[in-house]
């Protein structure tokens, strides 16, 4: 089953990365509690590309999006 992947970046840097280093620290917890829908995986040290499926890109857009 074929299934399209989308990443959101910034300046061609994932959002998270981008996030960690310019999020204003007034906005972490709205953040952190916006994303709690969304499962980390239990990975070793690495460098990872954060992809959704299509079902995950609209659920970043109603309530990560605006966020980052």
């Amino acid at each position: 089953m074929n299934q399209n992947l989308y990443r959101f970046t910034t300046n061609g840097e994932g959002v998270f990365s981008a996030g960690k280093r310019l999020l204003p620290k007034e906005l972490i917890d709205e953040v952190n509690e916006n994303r709690r829908w969304l499962t980390k995986p239990d990975l070793p040290e690495g460098n990872y590309q954060f992809l959704l499926t299509e079902k995950g890109m609209k659920k970043y857009e109603q309530t990560l999006f605006l966020s980052h």
